[in-house]
């Protein structure tokens, strides 16, 4: 007896549940496993394929949202340089993604007299091709201005590195600086804020 594998639902025909089954195409019988569940007329057809595209196209337009959630950052490096895709001169205390709401954790400290560039170094699981977008600001006279912002793209990997930088400004830069890790398409979920001082 040919069988066709194909999904179905379950008993209800409306139930959410879907089941693994075959049909006997000769005689027109829907099997879930080894449990029949009656003959297969062409409105039933119809009603079970129509349900059955309508839920896979909730799923499948879904995936693009679940895939740009697929970003963990592993480790942030506030360096001066970059040599072979790992940083140099790396400024300290270390950086980290910040998790001290007192803001009572010391952070990196970059004297402007010493580098003309900060190097944000960041090492980032990924299960998907995409795009993290740094973000980077200073506070000036109490109040967080956005300066610049990059899209670094991101290939699947358990430790992919990328890398943004800005050229230091003499006389305008000192200062209090943020930098916001985010996805490109979701730039308000964040997935690392990591801070330094400009002296």
């Amino acid at each position: 007896m040919p069988k066709v594998p194909h999904l179905v639902f379950s008993r209800n025909i409306w139930e959410t549940a879907l089941w693994a089954s075959f049909i006997d195409k000769r005689n027109k019988i829907a099997y879930v496993g080894t449990l029949k569940i009656g003959k297969l007329e062409p409105g039933k057809i119809v009603r079970v394929l129509t349900c059955f595209l309508i839920i896979w196209g909730i799923v499948l337009g879904n995936l693009p949202l679940l895939a740009d959630s697929d970003f963990t950052v592993q480790k942030v490096i506030l360096a001066q340089d970059i040599a072979d895709r790992n940083p140099e001169k790396i400024f300290s205390p270390p950086a980290y993604c910040e998790k001290d709401t007192t803001g009572k954790t010391a952070i990196p400290i970059v004297h402007a007299s010493h580098t003309s560039q900060i190097v944000l170094w960041t090492k980032v699981e990924s299960t998907v091709t995409g795009s993290i977008r740094h973000t980077w600001h200073h506070q000036v006279n109490g109040t967080w201005q956005r300066v610049s912002s990059v899209d670094l793209g991101i290939r699947p990997s358990f430790g992919y590195r990328t890398w943004s930088l800005h050229f230091l400004r003499p006389g305008q830069d000192e200062g209090e600086w943020m930098v916001v890790l985010a996805p490109s398409k979701e730039p308000n979920r964040i997935l690392c804020i990591t801070r330094f001082s400009v002296q």
